[in-house]
């Protein structure tokens, strides 16, 4: 049985696995092999115009965003 109050989640960051800059570079080297060769893929939530860059800080400000967006010139 799980007692109240013992059980909590813990949220893994890169920094717990890479700790040295090299390690840091090599893994992101990887990564973007990855994704350049669509093993992982990306999918961003929305796509703002750089004119529309206030309205995207005031979208994440509001957290209306619920994903990665970026700002496209």
């Amino acid at each position: 049985m799980i007692q109240p109050k013992s059980l909590f989640f813990t949220r893994p960051t890169m920094f717990h696995y890479l700790t040295t800059k090299k390690e840091l570079n090599d893994g992101s080297e990887k990564l973007f092999e990855k994704i350049k060769l669509g093993k992982i893929k990306v999918k961003i939530f929305k796509k703002y115009s750089l004119e529309d860059v206030v309205k995207a800080h005031k979208d994440l400000e509001e957290r209306k965003i619920i994903g990665p967006a970026v700002i496209v010139p």
